[in-house]
């Protein structure tokens, strides 16, 4: 995710800190400005670094903007939410798995499009019946919970690194997408 420019980026940290640093040892302070930019070996231009108001206060500044920094060029997912491919593939199967959930088949009640029960999709890790960690989208019924839930999709958690596996249903893309050779591919 690319970081938006700040009116902080046109401030150069390095020269800022390394003013503050001697400026709280007061290594700057025993000379006139004149002086002290020149024994400094600082330009002209540097002299706007030296108007500290306080050395501790300007390094606990700098030191949290470049926290900030570093923080902004992570990836970011709010709470609550997940990053997810941008396209999946529910196949036939999977519609089934979610009509088994969610749907009613019995032809006295209704038939194949007659009532159906809330169902819960969530992105996340279960465990599998071996007791494998499964990554992707599940379902669950919400009226029988004790029914369990299941896997619709697979697919590897953002930023994990995953090696690449043959899923059978492509014959060439990465575990888990579900998809035959005319669709198009899962992109984690």
């Amino acid at each position: 995710m690319p970081v938006e420019k700040t009116a902080l980026d046109s401030i150069d940290l390095d020269a800022l800190h390394v003013a503050a640093k001697a400026a709280a040892e007061d290594v700057i302070r025993s000379h006139g400005w004149k002086g002290m930019v020149e024994d400094a070996d600082l330009l002209g231009t540097d002299e706007r670094y030296l108007v500290l108001p306080d050395p501790a206060v300007a390094l606990a500044l700098i030191e949290e903007v470049r926290h900030l920094r570093q923080t902004l060029q992570q990836p970011r997912v709010p709470d609550g939410f997940a990053l997810v491919p941008q396209s999946m593939l529910l196949s036939k199967d999977v519609i089934g798995v979610i009509n088994f959930h969610c749907g009613d088949t019995d032809q006295e009640e209704g038939g194949q499009f007659g009532q159906y029960t809330d169902g819960r999709l969530w992105v996340g890790y279960v465990l599998d019946d071996d007791g494998n960690k499964v990554h992707g989208l599940h379902i669950a019924t919400d009226e029988y919970p004790e029914e369990g839930s299941t896997t619709l999709v697979e697919f590897p958690e953002a930023g994990a690194q995953q090696e690449a596996k043959k899923c059978g249903a492509c014959g060439g893309c990465t575990n888990g997408c579900q998809l035959d050779n005319d669709s198009p591919v899962v992109q984690p």
